[in-house]
């Protein structure tokens, strides 16, 4: 299983290596785009975004510091906390995460939620007693999941539950996708766009990603209009 706090532990590990290396945190916070994120005033909305550029510069940053890898991907590889094969098999297990889109199948209070990825309508049982208690079925959510031990969790700092059904243009575009493109920088803009805009225009940030398919532009508007 996980150790308590992993992402943090990870997180902590990776901000000491950038900084012990010359590779400064702020340098990728301007990449992130953090500073003109946090201009906005909900500090709750800050915390998540601090969360998400953590969990980016874990999961989804690849950087010379960790030669050409992700934090996570280097962690694995040299362990160097020493951990014992049993704890850092579980990160290991991490490195098969997915991150994008789901829709809520089946819920089972106080254990975990039944999930359908938007990418590839392959169904996750995913163990997550938060989101068994906070979630609702057909939500469409934001989340990263992998498997540990065979055993599918929630392995990223949040989850947000997004405003809007998937219809079947957008499944589409999203299938069309590269895995685990959608990622923590990404979910960040669109939380940014979503909270500037009127809730009728916040599908512009997240079809950007799919100008070659107007499928799900079309199907947002068609839900619109429904």
């Amino acid at each position: 299983m996980l150790r308590i706090n992993f992402l943090r532990i990870l997180s902590d590990y990776v901000s000491m290596v950038m900084a012990g290396q010359g590779s400064s945190v702020e340098s990728e916070g301007k990449v992130f785009g953090l500073n003109k994120k946090l201009n906005i005033e909900d500090e709750a909305d800050q915390y998540k975004l601090v969360g998400l550029f953590s969990e980016w510069l874990v999961f989804d940053r690849e950087q010379k510091v960790f030669d050409g890898l992700t934090g996570l991907q280097y962690f694995v590889k040299n362990n160097p906390l020493r951990l014992p094969d049993n704890e850092i098999n579980a990160y290991n297990d991490m490195l098969k995460f997915e991150v994008g889109y789901f829709e809520v199948k089946n819920i089972e209070l106080g254990k975990g939620v039944l999930l359908e990825s938007i990418a590839n309508s392959k169904e996750y049982f995913v163990n997550d007693v938060t989101a068994s208690l906070s979630l609702k079925k057909e939500d469409t959510i934001w989340a990263r999941i992998a498997p540990v031990d065979d055993i599918y969790h929630i392995v990223g700092s949040l989850f947000f539950v997004m405003p809007y059904k998937i219809m079947p243009g957008m499944r589409q575009a999203v299938s069309e996708w590269k895995k685990n493109s959608f990622d923590a920088k990404q979910i960040a803009s669109w939380l940014i766009e979503f909270k500037d805009k009127d809730n009728n225009e916040f599908h512009n940030s997240i079809s950007k990603k799919s100008k070659a398919s107007s499928g799900f532009t079309n199907a947002t508007e068609e839900y619109e209009k429904a």
